[in-house]
């Protein structure tokens, strides 16, 4: 069963985010022409819903992976993995668990992912009382701001734009 799948202009790579036959999902690049798998990450049960995007230069795709799972005894955070389609490899992971000044974890499960339109930075919310705002520099690979913003005010959803 697919879930989610972005392709070159030319239809040539395929990539794959998709459910497995369990509790799994795997993120998968396909040449088409070779009909051949590249690379294949495999993540273990997702929450909320995956989200994969891909960079307006098509260099970066980005993707929540794995996330936090319902079972308490099993908890972690989310991670958004960066996936350089050039290097055909994982150009990072962030991890968003939050440890605070008194040891206490939180996890973080990132809901709503997008890219701004010229593909610098990657911007990043949870909700839910799990509020956090990431912006992350593609460019340079690390985070620029990470907000932790107290009470359950919650975040929706987001849209980036450029005006015309």
């Amino acid at each position: 069963m697919g879930w989610s799948d972005i392709a070159t202009d030319d239809c040539s790579t395929w990539y794959i985010y998709s459910w497995t036959n369990g509790p799994d999902y795997n993120f998968i690049e396909w040449n088409a022409d070779l009909d051949s798998i590249l690379f294949v990450d495999s993540a273990f049960e997702i929450y909320p819903e995956p989200v994969m995007i891909l960079s307006n230069d098509k260099r970066f795709i980005v993707y929540n992976n794995p996330g936090e799972s319902w079972d308490p005894l099993e908890t972690r955070a989310c991670e958004i993995r960066v996936y350089d389609t050039e290097l055909h490899q994982l150009a990072d992971i962030i991890d968003t668990r939050y440890v605070n000044d008194a040891g206490d974890t939180t996890y973080y499960a990132v809901v709503e992912m997008v890219i701004t339109p010229d593909s610098k930075y990657l911007i990043a919310i949870s909700h839910g009382g799990e509020n956090i705002f990431l912006v992350y520099n593609l460019q340079t690979l690390e985070i620029e701001r990470w907000v932790d913003i107290e009470g359950n005010h919650g975040f929706g959803s987001l849209l980036c734009q450029r005006d015309l």
